[in-house]
């Protein structure tokens, strides 16, 4: 008999014995929270209680389904009937019931007569968790109540579009949940970068504009490697709504070259997907032992480059784990892997996820209670996946100088001037990216260099930016003397007189009547605003007002005029 087996039946046999030793005398405000806690026998008592105000209807059969016990009928969790207190009951142990629920508490409903009881008007506020499911929550008398009050009231709310202003870098990385993994330089997390999966029929309006910003910072970033933690989708490409508008689910132009050069894992160790039940439940499986050695592997062929992109279809509960084991791998702590696991909430797509669920997990793989008291939690982990035989020492440590291992390259700045040479000032930070490259200072303010065939446009080069951090800097004209506001980049770009994105003079222009039905491009204002995205480019006149645009297709732009 092993170790689980054994420590089931004893938490039964207890169970069973405190249920037959304790009078039950529930008070009113047990009754009203539908558990009683009695932190001296660790135990917790489920009620659902008759009385004139509270459950009502005839009970045949009643059970508690919860994350506890994997959202299934169990002999432990069968109410039994106490007639004194007109109150069905089942007692269970601390150890049995502290598995915790998307919102970092245990999660349950009551099952009567075979049906789910949706959570009652009168229960006390606070015991119900306001995600979509809505589940009742077991609150020790140790648990911080108004945090968790506090988390549920986040949880219970669908960020709209217009709490976002997308001109801020904090708002591009929360809508599209896309990000640096602690512990590494080289990987990010994200959002699915072509898949939708919460629309208008999900209440949610910032659909398009989360694919949009998870394509932009994968492309600012230059990825050229993914671990796909969900299928292949590439062949289930379909429409969706946002706003009232539907749009065709497209692969992105960076991700379809990392697709041609064949640098996607889908991630699929022994013929089996990662899943929710799996990386929370099931850690300690050979399926999740397999799945990271898939992963670390790929990461450290020679032939698959960084910067690496990691992803399930929302970049919550799969891609949370992994990270978090990747990133206690590389060396993080454990409060920035569990603030990193909570940035996802700032989506507010009512997708919810309290860190306790993420501890629950490595719980398990560390047979720890409190995992904030590992000591050394790169140390315990790697053991953990060496003494078990899923990596070697020499893999961790050849991952962790990859993933912490630095990529140049060079930035070209176009700007057109009219009234002469402007100079270009850049630093390594600024408010919009306090992180970027410090390799140049403030002191330098050079002249930009003419560009060679285009009267009135000048450059500027910036060799051997970090790619992961890219270069911020200030345009000043030398006619007005007037000066741009912080600008930041990570790729080339263009700026026009007053300092707005614009068209690459050097680039072919394309045109209209050339296009064919199949040929999609995006809208942009003149001040590089993005209006419409993946449309079709024969239309472009039909489905604008009249005006001036900037439109790409591919790596080629150019400025056109809609009369009206």
């Amino acid at each position: 008999m092993n170790y689980k087996t054994l420590r089931t039946l004893l938490t039964c046999l207890l169970t069973l014995f405190i249920c037959q030793a304790h009078a039950l005398n529930p008070t009113e405000a047990d009754k009203r929270r539908c558990f009683m806690d009695d932190p001296e026998g660790r135990t917790i008592t489920f009620l659902y209680c008759m009385d004139e105000g509270y459950w009502t209807g005839t009970v045949n059969t009643a059970y508690v389904r919860g994350s506890f016990n994997n959202w299934k009928d169990a002999e432990i969790t069968k109410l039994s009937f106490d007639e004194e207190s007109n109150c069905w009951y089942c007692t269970v142990s601390y150890d049995y019931v502290n598995v915790p629920g998307n919102s970092g508490q245990p999660e349950y409903k009551f099952v009567i007569n075979g049906s789910y009881k949706s959570a009652p008007s009168w229960l006390t506020d606070g015991y119900v968790f306001m995600t979509s499911d809505q589940n009742m929550i077991v609150v020790f008398s140790t648990d911080d109540f108004e945090q968790i009050k506090a988390n549920s009231a986040i949880a219970g709310y669908i960020r709209p579009l217009a709490d976002f202003n997308l001109d801020d870098p904090v708002d591009q990385a929360a809508i599209s949940n896309f990000r640096c993994v602690p512990g590494t330089k080289q990987l990010f997390r994200s959002y699915h970068p072509y898949k939708s999966s919460r629309g208008d029929n999900k209440g949610v309006d910032t659909e398009y504009w989360r694919l949009y910003y998870v394509d932009k910072l994968a492309t600012d970033h230059g990825i050229v490697s993914d671990i796909c933690l969900s299928d292949n989708d590439e062949n289930t490409l379909t429409t969706y709504t946002t706003n009232g508008q539907t749009y065709m689910e497209t692969i992105p132009e960076y991700y379809q070259k990392i697709i041609d050069n064949q640098h996607v894992l889908y991630v699929n160790a022994n013929n089996k997907v990662p899943s929710y039940s799996y990386v929370y439940t099931k850690p300690t499986s050979k399926y999740f032992g397999d799945w990271v050695k898939q992963i670390v592997e790929f990461i450290i062929d020679d032939n698959t480059p960084a910067p690496f992109q990691i992803h399930c279809r929302l970049g919550t509960d799969r891609t949370g784990v992994f990270c978090a084991v990747l990133a206690a791998l590389c060396g993080a702590q454990w409060d920035a892997i569990t603030a990193d696991y909570q940035a996802t909430n700032n989506m507010q797509i009512r997708e919810f996820r309290d860190w306790h669920l993420l501890a629950y997990t490595f719980r398990q793989l560390l047979n720890v209670y409190d995992v904030s008291t590992v000591e050394n939690l790169k140390e315990a982990l790697s053991n953990y996946f060496i003494t078990n035989g899923y990596l070697t020492q020499e893999q961790i440590d050849k991952m962790n100088e990859k993933l912490n291992s630095k990529v140049y390259k060079n930035i070209t700045v176009k700007a057109y001037s009219p009234d002469g040479v402007p100079t270009i000032w850049w630093w390594g930070g600024g408010d919009k990216c306090p992180s970027a490259s410090k390799t140049y200072e403030w002191a330098m303010r050079p002249e930009m260099n003419p560009l060679e065939g285009y009267d009135g446009w000048y450059y500027w080069t910036f060799a051997d930016v970090d790619n992961s951090k890219g270069i911020s800097y200030i345009l000043t004209s030398p006619g007005t003397g007037s000066k741009s506001e912080d600008l930041h980049t990570y790729n080339d770009e263009c700026r026009d007189q007053y300092y707005n994105i614009t068209a690459d003079p050097s680039t072919t222009g394309i045109s209209l009547a050339s296009a064919n039905s199949t040929t999609l491009a995006d809208i942009y204002s003149l001040n590089g605003q993005l209006i419409r995205r993946s449309i079709d480019y024969s239309s472009v006149s039909q489905q604008l007002p009249g005006g001036i645009y900037v439109v790409k297709v591919g790596n080629r732009c150019t400025k056109v005029a809609i009369a009206r």
